[in-house]
């Protein structure tokens, strides 16, 4: 049986699947990947009894180690609290809540056949033949999933505003970004030519009207006509043009202006 050193840390694993180490609280379930983070004092309390296991440790010398010269001060409700955390911990670690034993009037112990101490990556079981553990994988399967899906998220939100953009390009550019992208296409009135209608009235009596009287004339050689009725005027002005307004080329374009029309 091994001799109780209380300046001994060191790792341990317990039932075959999750490691303790005593100097960062940590129970560490290799088989699923969890991590269980102990109280300082249910990890002193583990660490005393793992390195006396299979003795039963007195109630005075588990407060002591854990408490130190404080021990005197602590009730019998902080440390019966203390063993409470202690086997919660390992049972949300994974293992066996029958691991830590009371024994009445006397104190607790630790099944020694649950315990193995590792020593460079090897298992150490007192005077038996070392043998080799496998560490558990750098990065946890629940980790990739969570970074995964964070990962399709930030794909999935540039490929939105990509689209988004591209949308919006592609509209100015097929609205027209120019001079006429204000205007609105007549198809009524189309022949020959192309119509639009200045967008910035509420009514397009005066616009229909004037094409009505006019339309023979300006019609002509699938040239566009750009119609604006001026607000509060009697005014009207159209630019006939011979290039389609969204080409990249120069248009050649006529204007005609009318001070007193309807």
């Amino acid at each position: 049986m091994q001799e109780y050193d209380e300046n001994n840390d060191g790792v341990y694993i317990i039932s075959g699947k999750v490691e303790f180490d005593t100097l960062d609280n940590i129970l560490y379930n290799f088989e699923n990947n969890t991590k269980t983070t102990m109280l300082r004092t249910s990890a002193r309390c583990l660490s005393i009894l793992i390195k006396k296991r299979n003795e039963v440790v007195l109630q005075n010398e588990l407060l002591e180690y854990i408490w130190g010269e404080n021990h005197v001060n602590i009730s019998h409700n902080t440390f019966y609290q203390c063993i409470f955390h202690l086997r919660n911990a390992l049972t949300d670690a994974g293992i066996d809540n029958g691991l830590v034993k009371t024994i009445p009037r006397r104190g607790i112990m630790l099944d020694e056949s649950c315990v193995s101490e590792i020593v460079r990556g090897k298992i150490a079981v007192d005077d038996e033949t070392d043998s080799y553990i496998p560490q558990p994988a750098s990065s946890a399967p629940w980790n990739n999933i969570f970074n995964s899906y964070f990962l399709y998220v930030f794909l999935f939100l540039i490929t939105l505003a990509s689209i988004f953009f591209i949308g919006c390009f592609i509209s100015r550019k097929n609205s027209g970004s120019g001079y006429f992208f204000d205007y609105v296409a007549q198809p009524s009135l189309s022949g020959n030519c192309k119509v639009f209608f200045d967008r910035d009235v509420k009514s397009y009596t005066r616009h229909r009207k004037y094409m009505k009287d006019n339309y023979k004339s300006l019609c002509q050689d699938g040239n566009e006509l750009y119609v604006t009725a001026f607000l509060n005027t009697k005014n009207i002005s159209v630019l006939s043009c011979h290039r389609p307004s969204v080409s990249e080329k120069r248009m050649r374009c006529t204007s005609i202006y009318y001070p007193e029309y309807f």
